[in-house]
């Protein structure tokens, strides 16, 4: 059987040949826009000669890397939608949530309130015994 698919072997390598070719001159003409653009424009960016020989042999390995982390990342917003829709399904349903979500605030609120009052207390306990002056 793998010899069967030997024999597009030929035709695979002609295929990567001129994807590679279409690939370089892409980088090609971009190298050419920005190296027409002039010094003070925003979008010129600094990019080497040199870069363009490495396209031709970079494309490969950076294509199956971008859809490989493209699929990962569909794959992780997947699971988060079902996870997420299953934690509101299953989630207990309180009275309306902005009262809930209200009276949830007011308690951590007055908790700190509570907490930084006796600090002030504990900070300025030994003026306590003194006139206000305003």
């Amino acid at each position: 059987m793998l010899f069967y698919y030997l024999q597009y072997f030929k035709y695979i390598c002609i295929g990567m040949l001129l994807l590679s070719v279409f690939v370089t001159a892409c980088a090609a003409q971009a190298y050419s826009v920005n190296a027409a653009r002039s010094q003070d424009d925003p979008e010129k960016k600094e990019f080497r000669l040199g870069g363009l020989i490495f396209v031709f042999f970079t494309w490969p390995i950076l294509l199956p890397a971008v859809v490989s982390l493209f699929l990962i990342r569909a794959l992780l917003y997947g699971i988060f939608i079902l996870i997420f829709s299953a934690f509101l399904i299953l989630m207990p349903r309180v009275s309306s949530e902005p009262a809930w979500l209200e009276r949830k605030i007011l308690k951590i609120g007055n908790a700190l309130l509570e907490v930084n009052t006796v600090l002030i207390k504990l900070l300025f306990r030994p003026w306590e015994g003194e006139a206000e002056t305003i």
